[in-house]
């Protein structure tokens, strides 16, 4: 590599070789070794080694069977090998309502993923791989209760939402219902839906508190129904209180007077048991990195037949397939790792899943509820109660709080809107619920400040 002499020189003057030559110099020798004779990668995360594709199939097959509720022989064995996909070290991670954190066998399939498409992309994207994310709605419909062409494959429950508000076509003075606790990816499609037809946004006050059952929750949205109620848009789970509105209560209401029902279902797919024909509902929207801990920026979004039919959006104007005109290219290694995420979740089981997120619940509720200053924002009843737990902070800002623990290892989520100045924080299935009380004892040192 030479570069040309004297002061009027503005480029450098490169060869084929001798870029080749600087190119390897600058490499490390690992990288300039054989595949065969490579070391395995590690994890950018020190202490962390990416597990291969067989150790993630052994991983996984290991999940089948075994206990089924707590206290039973070999309970606390099975998720302490469930634990071994998770690596925190000694962070306590209570923030799944945001974003998940994916277990090795999903990152395992990821990158293989990436690098099959990167070796051949066009043939290998829609062809053996690209029929591969078929195998993703086919493992939902069995999860779901549903069909595969149920599912639209979307980037996350905003995604989702905004698609059927700007789907759905309403009347100058029709009435779209949500409630006062809604997020803000959650309503604004219907928002949209609402300044472009003319019509008129009606909000449901829902309860809050430790003793809300789903008979308050349910008057709350029935009383607000009237003659021109057309459209039920409703969080299944308030990301704010953590409490669960009775789906299929108000799926039966909708259906009795002729009202389209989409449930923004952030939270429970991957939380507890998901039934969509149960829910009685038209649509229903997720997000598959939080609770279902998959890759960042896979959503879903079910569709009933008759929603189908009436929904005129650009998107589902060619279908629902993976692929289509109306959908375009995607990022087949994140579909490709859900599946394994999707797997992991059916194999463990809903219900088993949702024991142990409501017994890692039950220790943060009963921990952070004996401290001053934590007033419990969220439901008690068995109905009511999901994974995420929420308490009002009486006294120190609560980013203060926030800030001071995640110094001290442990990660939660503020809630601010509203008027709250509150915390909240989740379990699952990745924790041991003494990592959870060592968890509360933390955040007890946090609130006092430094």
């Amino acid at each position: 590599m030479r570069t040309p002499a004297g002061p009027g020189a503005e480029r450098m003057r490169w060869s084929r070789r001798g870029w080749l030559t600087a190119t390897a110099a600058a490499l490390p020798a690992a990288a300039c070794a054989s595949p065969r004779s490579r070391p395995a990668a590690a994890s950018p995360v020190e202490g962390v080694v990416d597990w291969s594709l067989a150790r993630s199939r052994a991983w996984l097959e290991q999940l089948d069977g075994g206990p089924q509720r707590p206290g039973e022989p070999g309970w606390e064995s099975y998720w302490a090998h469930v634990r071994e996909a998770f690596a925190f070290g000694d962070r306590r991670y209570l923030n799944n309502g945001s974003l998940g954190p994916s277990p090795a066998p999903v990152r395992a399939a990821l990158l293989d993923a990436h690098a099959r498409i990167d070796a051949d992309p066009e043939p290998v994207l829609w062809g053996e791989l690209g029929a591969r994310m078929e195998a993703v709605r086919e493992r939902l419909a069995r999860m779901w209760n549903a069909a595969a062409e149920d599912f639209v494959l979307v980037r996350n429950t905003t995604e989702g939402c905004n698609l059927v508000g700007a789907g759905l076509r309403l009347q100058r003075g029709d009435q779209i219902v949500l409630t006062d606790r809604e997020h803000g990816g959650g309503e604004n499609g219907f928002l949209f839906l609402a300044e472009r037809d003319g019509a008129e946004i009606v909000r449901a006050a829902l309860p809050e508190g430790p003793d809300t059952g789903p008979d308050a929750m349910f008057q709350a949205v029935a009383r607000v129904v009237g003659p021109r109620t057309r459209v039920f848009a409703l969080p299944h789970i308030p990301y704010s209180n953590g409490m669960r509105l009775p789906v299929a209560r108000l799926g039966a209401l909708a259906r009795e007077n002729g009202i389209y029902f989409h449930v923004d279902g952030a939270h429970p797919p991957g939380m507890l048991p998901v039934d969509v024909q149960a829910f009685g509902c038209d649509s229903y929207a997720s997000s598959a990195h939080k609770w279902y801990l998959g890759p960042k920026g896979t959503g879903l979004l079910w569709l009933s037949a008759s929603a189908r039919a009436r929904l005129r959006h650009p998107f589902l104007r060619h279908g629902t397939a993976p692929y289509n005109p109306g959908s375009g290219t995607r990022g087949l290694h994140q579909w490709i790792a859900l599946d394994a995420a999707l797997e992991m979740h059916e194999r463990i089981g809903a219900q088993r899943v949702w024991r142990r997120v409501v017994e890692n619940r039950a220790v943060l509720r009963q921990g952070l509820g004996a401290l001053a200053g934590f007033r419990p924002v969220s439901s008690d009843h068995p109905d009511v109660v999901s994974g995420l737990v929420t308490f009002e902070i009486e006294g120190p800002r609560n980013r203060e709080v926030a800030a001071r623990a995640h110094e001290l290892g442990v990660t939660v989520k503020t809630v601010g809107g509203f008027g709250m100045n509150a915390l909240r924080l989740t379990g699952h299935v990745y924790h041991a619920p003494d990592e959870i009380a060592d968890a509360v004892g933390r955040l007890a040192r946090a609130a006092i400040g430094p």
